[in-house]
């Protein structure tokens, strides 16, 4: 009796395992083109937003826009290297992850190209509401025209 109250709580518990809905994860690549504006009152150091931080999928098609909020901006090392933190936001509104919002925190490196103004950006942003996973991103930061270009690649999974 003992076994078979086992064995039938084995088989139950392996079913509400297999009931229960599993995240919608997809592989993202793509672009973004932002700008650099002014400090809100949410976010004292500084926002990146755009026209309106257009996000594009690996077709150039706009699949959402992006902002950010810039925490944390200081040097590193002696070469010139800035070390920064963010927050962002994405909001998708078509594509593989359309209806989904997903919000990221962020440790980007910024090395000099043609400092002061041209930095190349890497960052990795790490999902931490809507959803998880993680982004990669690569680019340019211009400090003189605000332009932001970068190409993303990563893992993103919505859903429960």
């Amino acid at each position: 009796m003992n076994k078979l109250f086992t064995l039938a709580l084995c088989g139950l518990l392996s079913l509400t395992t297999t009931a229960q809905a599993s995240p919608d994860c997809h592989e993202v690549r793509g672009t973004i083109v932002a700008y650099l504006a002014a400090p809100a009152a949410t976010c004292p150091m500084g926002t990146i937003s755009g026209l309106a931080g257009d996000v594009f999928d690996a077709s150039n098609n706009l699949i959402g826009t992006t902002t950010a909020c810039l925490t944390s901006l200081e040097p590193q090392g002696n070469n010139g290297a800035l070390h920064a933190t963010l927050m962002h936001t994405f909001i998708f509104t078509a594509g593989e992850l359309d209806g989904a919002t997903i919000g990221t925190q962020d440790n980007a490196v910024l090395s000099p190209v043609d400092p002061p103004l041209l930095f190349r950006v890497n960052n990795r942003l790490n999902v931490t509401t809507g959803g998880s996973g993680f982004l990669r991103t690569h680019g340019t930061v211009n400090f003189g025209n605000g332009e932001v270009t970068l190409r993303y690649n990563g893992r993103i999974c919505v859903g429960n």
